[in-house]
């Protein structure tokens, strides 16, 4: 069973600041995300508005 992923148009998170680029929402609709695509992968954030 994949994870859903939620739109949340608070976060506010870009590329730059460290949101990873494979997860694209249209990429998503076509082939739904699963934990086991991210397995063993550490996402870091930096530079997070106040």
């Amino acid at each position: 069973m994949g994870s859903v992923i939620e739109l949340n148009d608070t976060l506010q998170i870009t590329t730059g600041q460290g949101f990873p680029e494979e997860l694209d929402y249209e990429k998503h609709l076509k082939k739904p995300f699963t934990a086991a695509d991210f397995e063993g992968k550490i996402f870091e954030f930096k530079d997070k508005p106040k």
